[in-house]
């Protein structure tokens, strides 16, 4: 894959949190889509291509691991972020079994977004096709 503009799905119920990441993300050229539940990120997911996704692990309507594997199953190339307040609260076996790629803590700082994105972009530059 090439420096083209990245396809970012961000799944929060916290509009204002997804609204921030959204604006960061579409400030570097990036297409940022938001939805505010599970439900809604996995018809998202199934109605364009997902590069990456920023998934908060707490959804209204189920657990934001099930939804980050429901993702990676439909695409298995993307990049997924678990967003969580409760970082020690998810242990290896389950971030393992839902494909996470990384974690974003929230609240997050500039640095730490900056540093998952970077991965997450070289991850997507170095993928097949």
């Amino acid at each position: 894959m090439t420096d083209e503009t990245q396809r970012i799905l961000i799944v929060d119920d916290q509009p204002h949190f997804a609204a921030a990441v959204a604006k960061r993300l579409q400030l570097d050229g990036h297409q940022a889509t938001v939805a505010d539940s599970a439900a809604a990120g996995l018809a998202c997911c199934l109605e364009q291509r997902v590069d990456t996704a920023f998934v908060d692990l707490a959804l209204p309507d189920g657990q934001g691991t099930e939804l980050a594997a429901a993702i990676k199953r439909r695409h298995p190339a993307a990049f997924v972020v678990l967003m969580t307040g409760f970082a020690t609260r998810v242990d290896d076996e389950e971030l393992a079994s839902a494909a996470i790629d990384a974690i974003l803590p929230k609240p997050w700082r500039g640095a730490e977004l900056e540093d998952v994105l970077g991965r997450a972009m070289r991850f997507n530059a170095n993928r097949p096709g």
